[in-house]
């Protein structure tokens, strides 16, 4: 393998053949002739494999997200989300120095890795501007694209963003809203002139100060379903939202316990680092009615203290509507009427366990796909593709399925008759198929789930959670994330596995 000369990838090139320029979210590009092109809703993907020297190149280039006015600390971000939580770097990145164009300030820096006995270099780059920042990640393992990857750098323009004023909110209607919001079960009065960002999963509130490079947070969680008492609660949260997020350099400093409208509560706080600076986290964690409520805060300053005192103040805890478990049996769902509900194709995509690259593919990825029909029978198809291996699998899987009602809750029993793994050729090293090379068998795994459908306002979509036991190979590793432990969430399938001819 040729040395990779990713210092020189800001090179300018004359005379080289392009395809026309595409515009993705915030930025215009011209992808080089010949590439393999996947674009999705987060994230547009371009790729080149020569199967023979097994050389490959992948550039994903991402939709513009919130960030900080600090370029550092969103490369920083985006290195930790995008990049370390992906793929297994070996080094920390090393930095370029920084520039800026069209108002936008941009960041990059690369690190080597190794995957499979195949060592690359990782590049990402980010631009910020405005408190957003839009990230690009290049994989390869050779200098052969080099003039194609320069290219596609030096065709990228960013719409530019006006930048606003310190302090002051994307939609001045939003910050100066003095009355009460309602996310999930949390009734509260928003910081005024903060900016507001909403995700299927919380609600967040950010203020930065770039001359003070001062900054502070306040998520609202969505709720989870409690553990059982306020102290497995508080732990559990505080791993998931406070240990992993901010890796905190003491145990948390705990509150007593306070009961509140049928809820009782427990706070925390630590210190944690970030960007050389000594920062501040806060959990508040509720538990009541089978529900587990928290409020994440966190910030580098003391500025804002009293706005963060005068949000918890505000806020009062709703009862959560009866769960199945405590709903009278005449409410659930007869099984006739739930099986219209499951009747159709459920998708869920996966890449290297990690929920980042779940949902964008960065290395390759997992397919998976339920579809079920009304006659009872069902089929499961399993589609892998990795960059760094030279063939495709696809598992296929066909049985019934039955419906039942115990306990209040719904179940759905899977009984599969035939399971077979083949394996297949890439046409021209991408992700198509190409020729039947093996074919196997595979276990017969008969397996009941706990079935339910979550409607996810974010996206306006329905969702179907499968509740297991224990992983599946027919499943593989839970996805539901912190929302629905231990759980598989499959989602509507407007994009299905297209199977070979």
């Amino acid at each position: 393998m040729k040395k990779l000369t990713l210092l020189s990838f800001l090179i300018v090139l004359a005379g080289y053949s392009f395809a026309q320029q595409q515009t993705f979210d915030l930025a215009t590009f011209t992808p080089p002739k010949g590439w393999d092109k996947k674009e999705g809703k987060d994230a547009i993907q371009l790729s080149k494999h020569d199967e023979k020297s097994d050389s490959y190149c992948l550039i994903t280039l991402y939709k513009s997200t919130p960030g900080t006015a600090d370029s550092k600390e969103n490369f920083d971000m985006a290195w930790t989300s995008l990049v370390k939580e992906t793929i297994p770097v070996s080094t920390t990145p090393e930095m370029q120095p920084a520039a800026t164009e069209n108002g936008w300030e941009i960041q990059s820096g690369h690190a080597p890795y190794e995957s499979e006995g195949t060592r690359g270099v990782a590049l990402l780059v980010t631009a910020s501007a405005a408190e957003k920042m839009v990230n690009m990640i290049i994989l390869t393992n050779t200098d052969v694209y080099e003039k194609e990857m320069t290219a596609l750098i030096e065709s990228i323009s960013l719409k530019k963003i006006e930048t606003l004023p310190v302090g002051q909110p994307e939609n001045p209607q939003q910050s100066t809203n003095t009355s009460k919001e309602t996310f999930d079960l949390i009734t509260y009065s928003p910081p005024k002139g903060w900016i507001k960002n909403v995700e299927e999963t919380f609600v967040s509130y950010t203020i930065t100060d770039s001359k003070k490079n001062t900054w502070c947070r306040i998520n609202v969680m969505k709720s989870t379903i409690s553990k059982g008492t306020i102290e497995a609660d508080f732990e559990n949260e505080w791993q998931e939202l406070i240990v992993n997020n901010y890796k905190p350099t003491d145990k948390p400093k705990e509150s007593d316990i306070q009961k509140a409208e049928g809820f009782k509560i427990k706070v925390g706080t630590s210190k944690f680092t970030f960007d050389n600076s000594e920062c501040s986290a806060m959990l508040s964690t509720a538990t009541g009615y089978n529900r587990c409520v928290s409020i994440v805060a966190a910030a580098n300053n003391r500025d804002h203290i009293n706005e963060i005192q005068a949000f918890i103040e505000s806020i009062e805890l709703i009862k959560p509507e009866a769960t199945a478990a405590e709903a009278p049996a005449a409410e659930v769902p007869a099984a006739e009427d739930v099986e219209k509900s499951i009747i159709g194709t459920w998708v869920r995509s996966a890449s290297n366990q990690s929920d980042y690259s779940v949902n964008n593919g960065i290395s390759g990825n997992t397919k998976s796909q339920y579809s079920f029909n009304s006659n009872g029978t069902y089929t499961f198809y399993r589609k892998s593709f990795q960059m760094t291996y030279n063939k495709l699998l696809l598992a296929r899987e066909s049985g019934s399925y039955k419906l039942s009602v115990k306990d209040n809750i719904t179940q759905i029993t899977i009984n599969p008759q035939k399971s077979i793994i083949e394996e297949w050729s890439k046409e021209n090293g991408t992700n198509q198929w190409g020729k039947l090379l093996s074919t196997q068998g595979c276990k017969l795994e008969i397996v009941t789930y706990g079935f339910f459908k979550h409607y996810a306002a974010g996206v306006q979509k329905w969702y179907l959670i499968l509740d297991g036991v224990n992983p599946t190979q027919r499943d593989g590793p839970y996805n539901g994330g912190s929302l629905f432990n231990n759980a598989w969430m499959y989602g509507p399938g407007d994009y299905p596995i297209e199977l070979p001819n």
